[in-house]
């Protein structure tokens, strides 16, 4: 029954863990803590693993032989692993290998609280992987926006504006100068209205590539 709970939880960590995270030294010693712990042979509560540049380096104490070579060849099957360093020793437990029901139990729920700190782990590093792609995503969504706007030049945004204007019937389109610089609009001349000058900043403003509008507009006295 030990090994079946031992196998369950297993099955059930390393699933979650070769998701993605396995490239980066983090995700790589998430993995393999995950791994060892859910190994019955093992046992690796009692194993430091520390990862710097995908070579793993395993320390602590471990119960026998058999389970010190269990554990390279287990870090080994980790995707990203690259090297393994181990510096295990076989610290033989003083106990009979059968063990109390009580012993048992111990060992199970060490497992597990081994197994809950990897899935922990594990969820802050998808967290700051999630982070990370938002982040790039913007960056590249800003660029493009500014590269389409350079695209525009000078010349078209006024040929632009002045067609605007001349196609709307609020405005008295041949009493606006329009010239741009940079991608920066003024507006100079006489309106009827303020209504007409509100209309022609809107349409300025709402041009392709306009970064922004001087208004110099003025209203003409009645």
């Amino acid at each position: 029954m030990n090994r079946s709970l031992h196998a369950l939880l297993g099955s059930a960590i390393i699933a979650l863990v070769t998701v993605g995270c396995a490239q980066t030294d983090a995700g790589v010693t998430t993995s393999v803590k995950a791994k060892l712990a859910a190994d019955s042979i093992v046992k690796a509560r009692q194993i430091d693993v520390d990862t710097v540049n995908h070579v793993v380096t395993l320390t602590g104490d471990v119960d026998s032989a058999a389970a010190r070579e269990r554990a390279v060849v287990l870090t080994r099957e980790v995707d990203g692993v690259r090297e393994v360093v181990n510096h295990l020793r076989v610290a033989p437990a003083a106990r009979s290998t059968s063990g109390s029901a009580e012993d048992r139990a111990r060992e199970l729920g060490d497992s597990a609280a081994e197994l809950g700190k990897a899935v922990k782990d594990f969820g802050h590093d998808v967290a700051d992987t999630a982070g990370h792609v938002g982040e790039k995503t913007r960056e590249a969504a800003t660029a493009g926006a500014n590269a389409v706007t350079d695209a525009v030049t000078d010349a078209a945004i006024t040929t632009t504006i002045k067609s605007r204007f001349v196609g709307s019937h609020e405005i008295s389109a041949l009493k606006i100068d329009v010239d741009t610089t940079d991608h920066v609009v003024t507006l100079t001349g006489t309106v009827g209205s303020a209504a007409e000058k509100a209309e022609a900043l809107r349409l300025a403003r709402s041009t392709d590539g306009v970064r922004q509008v001087r208004d110099r507009l003025t209203v003409a006295k009645k």
